[in-house]
């Protein structure tokens, strides 16, 4: 099975047909947010793992036990840190303006039940059993809003920034 059918994708007829080509543009604009939000969560892990050792190294411990490698120093730890957090906070802005682009292309859907069923998948990163739920939709219909919405998403506003990610 898929991971388009396990995660209850409609699948493409025709990969090559000019449609999909569009309608798979469509969907990678929608998609950049969720690839920033997992960059974010990655650097979130980092830091908490730097602060971890950075509370390690600041209590040593004496143990019997033998040591490898080079000793990592609070300074370096901390200098880390401060570069992943920067890193992190460049992420948030772009994630910010990414977030806009998606709403104002979403605000140009004329239907709210696509409009609601968009940002739920690629916002909330809810996936559509949980949004039919959600919205008390059998999932075939739900299934039908999302691929309906990318369909009728405007061309124009979805070519505006796919490029650059």
């Amino acid at each position: 099975m898929s991971m388009k059918a396990e995660r209850g994708l409609p699948m493409q007829k025709n990969e090559d047909s000019g449609e999909d080509t569009v309608f798979h543009r469509k969907k990678k604009f929608l998609k950049r947010y969720q690839r920033i939000l997992k960059k974010i969560e990655r650097l979130d892990e980092k830091i908490g793992e730097i602060e971890g050792q950075l509370t390690s190294v600041q209590s040593q411990r004496i143990t019997d036990m033998p040591r490898g490698g080079q000793p990592v120093s609070a300074a370096e730890l901390i200098s880390d840190r401060d570069e992943t957090r920067i890193r992190k906070a460049a992420l948030l802005e772009q994630a910010k303006e990414i977030r806009m682009e998606i709403y104002m292309a979403l605000d140009t859907l004329e239907d709210y039940r696509e409009v609601e069923v968009l940002e739920l998948f690629f916002i909330y990163c809810m996936d559509l059993e949980e949004i039919s739920d959600k919205m008390g939709y059998t999932i075939r219909h739900t299934i039908r809003f999302y691929s309906s919405a990318i369909r009728n998403l405007d061309e124009d506003v979805t070519n505006v920034s796919v490029k650059c990610q």
